[in-house]
């Protein structure tokens, strides 16, 4: 197994663990940024929102057939606290390439990514089917998870 670290920026670092042992590939990411416990529940709803829909499919159902198209990938995603650092984690999980019927599902894993992330699907529409599924009491912090969006493209 071997350890790749690649400097992206000055505060951005990609990881890679090598290795052909395994039948499924991770890829796993995840945003530090200063604990505010006020938009704890703007993230749970960014989060919703990010990992269920993108601007290809903008509904669950669509989004979850297109993941199950390649033999059951994932995108999940949570929020954890650790001191007074919050974290955002994305997850997205596929079998190797090499075990597939010729589709380069890494490439695929990452579109996927790339869509979630920076082509989000946050309408009104989204917004209340989200709302209902998460039941969070107030919607107001939608506004500060909209600015999360953005700080995310920027990095």
């Amino acid at each position: 197994m071997e350890i790749i670290v690649k400097k992206i920026k000055d505060d951005l670092e990609l990881k890679l663990i090598k290795t052909d042992k395994f039948k499924l590939v991770d890829i796993q990411l995840n945003f530090l940024m200063e604990l505010d416990y006020n938009d704890i529940p703007a993230y749970n709803l960014l989060l919703n929102l990010l990992i269920t829909r993108n601007g290809k499919y903008n509904n669950m159902s669509d989004f979850n057939a297109h993941l199950e198209n390649y033999y059951g990938m994932t995108f999940t995603g949570g929020y954890l606290n650790r001191g007074n650092v919050g974290i955002i984690k994305f997850l997205s999980r596929a079998i190797n390439t090499k075990y597939s019927m010729g589709e380069n599902l890494l490439n695929i894993q990452i579109e996927t990514i790339n869509d979630c992330l920076f082509n989000p699907c946050i309408n009104e529409e989204s917004l209340k089917e989200v709302k209902t599924k998460i039941d969070i009491d107030n919607i107001e912090k939608t506004t500060n998870a909209l600015q999360l969006i953005k700080i995310i493209r920027e990095a």
